[in-house]
């Protein structure tokens, strides 16, 4: 089975979600802004 998993350093999709306080985060957004992002991701709960 072939999984959808980037590469290191490719750029992740775009995608959008609902902060802590309730405003939205747009991740072509912050990347236009000249931001750097590190995604981490979990399996499991917390």
């Amino acid at each position: 089975m072939k999984h959808n998993v980037p590469d290191v350093n490719e750029i992740a999709p775009d995608f959008t979600v609902s902060t802590e306080s309730g405003n939205l985060f747009l991740l072509s957004k912050t990347l236009a802004a000249g931001n750097n992002i590190l995604l981490v991701f979990y399996r499991g709960h917390w």
